[in-house]
């Protein structure tokens, strides 16, 4: 966990310059004291006590003040210090509080706690929960001959004392080191849910108002001056926690305020000031994150998630097409595959699926693209490009594919049929044919797909390198159909074999996000029942979908 390291938490209302002082002035005496500057609080700094978290701690600083009796060279000195605070228009000839500082007057800094403060006002008739302006100093003391010289100028300072209290807590969410992309195309969806421990109040049930501030990355801990500042609405409280949704139009106008660039990377600290009452207590931790204006190109994962198990394991299987907008070397669009190393695809040793991550704009249209094999021993070829099987059966070149990146499709799962010149033909393939009522509407981006026993069969599992009975629908790409324009119908060819009866059912979905619930379904739009049939070697089955649940024109 990564601490909040300020010893206070206040709105620091105006900063003054410090008067540094780089000799000393000892006039006709080596006893006597240089010029000294206070440094924190700065001038007319407002604290108001915390009577919810009254171990929070309050440093004080000032630099040191020399003389020559100081011993060169080391930091051995006779000067002892006392901070005092007086009431406005005092002269510190009567303080109203004179304290050591710490380690018995040497340190030129004093802690105090807010408990500490408190009691010290009160011990000199500030009234209970009163708000008071005070001025506050140091006297510095050289040694045994009482050499006295207080700081070069006094600063302002007004404490209220104890009224409304809010508990120390902590943030949980998002993670440490989490990254987010704004999404221009989607400016009042949700980008990121911010969850933290709900503080207790003195008195109890007081109400709390929530802020998002953060800094540029940080590791003090330093969060007396955001850069960026989020008023939180929308609070939910369940339990101890509390959580928020903020939308990228929400993250994107603040990180505008703040004035990161249309596209840029904000690399920031973030924390939760918790309200009530007036008085602000910050989160005890904090987290870093990563945010991406509108704008951005954002990583897009593409997976080859199931390909012939012919695929010879030492070749090398690359992307082509209009990838140019990526600015890799060599530049420009359908590059030959092998000569663009940022198109190659690795395989994932875990998943068994070929993957590459490419920086892509929302709204980016990459409208023409394949799959390529690359043989062991050749740098670069055209000629292994992926294969498909068309509505009549016969093996062709796979059209150019076309994707389109929404801002959340960052996972899109493909399948390559077959690989030109590599593998065989499966002996028996059968035809899966499904018509779709013409009332239905297939949401752009999504496609219909087959799940069931088909997936699992000795013939299937011996063409395809990954296979499996019910894979929920869009994560095996190769049981993805595609859609023949003459005929109106959505197909595929799969090798089955004489499996004999085997369960099967369409579904819509998409390889970025598999989905159950849009199964095929009856006219009422209730579920449809599995549909079976049984397969011989090369024979199929025709179907009809009347509706799908959850597509329209089912309620969604």
């Amino acid at each position: 966990m990564k601490k909040i390291l300020l010893s206070i938490w206040c709105l620091l209302l105006v900063l003054a310059g410090c008067n540094t002082n780089s000799f000393k002035e000892y006039g006709s005496r080596p006893e006597a004291l240089a010029d000294f500057a206070l440094l924190m609080p700065a001038t007319n700094t407002y604290l108001q006590l915390n009577a919810s978290a009254p171990a929070t701690s309050v440093d004080i600083t000032w630099q040191k003040s020399s003389s020559g009796l100081d011993v060169p060279g080391t930091t051995q000195s006779n000067t002892t210090y006392e901070w005092l605070l007086d009431r406005v228009g005092g002269d510190f000839s009567a303080p109203l509080l004179t304290l050591a500082s710490n380690n018995t007057g040497k340190d030129t800094k004093i802690t105090l706690t807010h408990q500490q403060i408190e009691t010290a006002l009160g011990s000199v008739g500030i009234a209970p929960k009163a708000k008071t302006d005070f001025i506050w100093s140091v006297r510095a003391t050289n040694g045994t001959k009482s050499f006295k010289k207080l700081a070069f100028a006094p600063f302002n300072i007004s404490i209220k004392r104890f009224d409304v209290g809010v508990s120390a807590f902590t943030i949980t969410a998002p993670a440490d080191e989490a990254i987010l992309y704004l999404n221009e195309t989607a400016p009042t969806a949700k980008a990121g849910t911010i969850t933290w421990v709900v503080p207790t109040t003195t008195p109890a049930g007081q109400a709390l108002t929530y802020k998002w501030v953060a800094v540029e990355r940080t590791t003090t801990g330093d969060f007396s001056r955001p850069s960026v500042m989020m008023n939180l609405s929308g609070v939910t409280v369940t339990g101890a926690n509390a959580s928020a949704d903020v939308t990228n139009q929400q993250f994107d106008d603040a990180l505008r305020a703040a004035g990161y660039p249309v596209a840029g990377k904000a690399d920031l600290s973030w924390a939760i000031v918790a309200t009530a009452g007036g008085l602000d207590m910050l989160s005890t931790n904090y987290n870093d994150i990563a945010i991406f204006r509108f704008g951005a190109a954002i990583p897009v994962k593409f997976e080859l998630a199931n390909y012939p198990a012919s695929t010879p394991a030492n070749g090398k299987i690359f992307l082509a097409g209009k990838f140019g907008f990526a600015g890799y070397t060599p530049a420009g669009d359908w590059q030959q595959p092998g000569t663009v190393a940022n198109l190659e695809l690795i395989k994932n040793a875990t998943t068994g699926s070929y993957e590459i991550t490419i920086p892509v704009p929302v709204n980016r249209v990459i409208d023409e693209f394949k799959f390529f094999f690359v043989p062991n021993g050749t740098s670069s070829s055209w000629s292994y490009g992926e294969r498909r099987f068309n509505f009549a059966g016969a093996e062709e070149g796979m059209p150019n594919r076309s994707w389109t990146f929404m801002g959340t499709n960052t996972n899109p799962k493909f399948s390559v049929a077959k690989w030109e010149g590599i593998g065989s033909v499966p002996a028996q393939l059968s035809k899966f044919e499904v018509t779709v009522d013409a009332a239905v509407t297939i949401p752009a981006g999504k496609s219909v797909y087959l799940a069931g026993e088909i997936s699992g069969t000795s013939a299937y599992s011996a063409y395809f390198a990954k296979s499996g009975n019910w894979a929920q629908p869009g994560t095996n790409p190769a049981n993805e159909m595609m859609f023949d324009s003459g005929s109106g119908k959505w197909f595929i060819w799969l090798p089955i074999g004489a499996a004999g009866n085997k369960e099967f059912k369409p579904f819509v979905a998409s390889g970025d996000a598999p989905f159950w619930d849009s199964g095929m379904g009856k006219a009422d739009c209730t579920g449809e029942s599995n549909q079976s049939f049984v397969f011989s070697g090369t024979n199929g089955p025709s179907i009809n979908v009347v509706r799908f649940q959850k597509v329209a024109p089912c309620p969604l």
